[in-house]
């Protein structure tokens, strides 16, 4: 009987994006519609890596907004996080706040008891933007 070594990688849907970036010009492959004008603005989970701590699910991280912009038959594209209460919260303390959607901040068997009664919702809207008239809602 044989066996073979097995390598594991971390799945790639999980790297962290750390860095809000801006590029005015993307390079195209084939050409870009000459009609094609406006923005593309969708959210999304980026930051699944803390100091003291790392995401377990989908929907737990940090949410960034990201823009592909499309004008005279060119490409920009910026990004940038979502600065919500428990992105904030996150950034200074290395470690969650707020419950997310299956990561608990690691609380204390007490503080998770009282939380049954007052939780402290997550504002991490990593899941769909919506256009409500001139404003844009994310929403988790």
């Amino acid at each position: 009987m044989t066996t073979a070594a097995v390598t594991t990688t971390p799945a790639r849907g999980f790297d962290s994006l750390t860095d809000e970036v801006r590029l005015d010009r993307l390079s195209v492959q084939g050409t870009v519609p000459g009609w094609l004008t406006g923005s593309l603005v969708r959210t999304g989970p980026a930051l699944w890596d803390l100091p003291e701590q790392t995401m377990k699910h989908w929907f737990d991280g940090l949410a960034m907004l990201h823009r592909f912009s499309f004008a005279d038959q060119n490409v920009s594209y910026a990004n940038r996080f979502l600065e919500t209460r428990a992105y904030r919260a996150a950034r200074e303390r290395g470690r969650l706040s707020y419950s997310e959607f299956a990561t608990d901040p690691c609380r204390s068997l007490f503080q998770r008891v009282t939380a049954m009664f007052s939780p402290s919702l997550t504002d991490n809207a990593n899941v769909n933007l919506v256009r409500l008239g001139e404003r844009f809602v994310a929403m988790t």
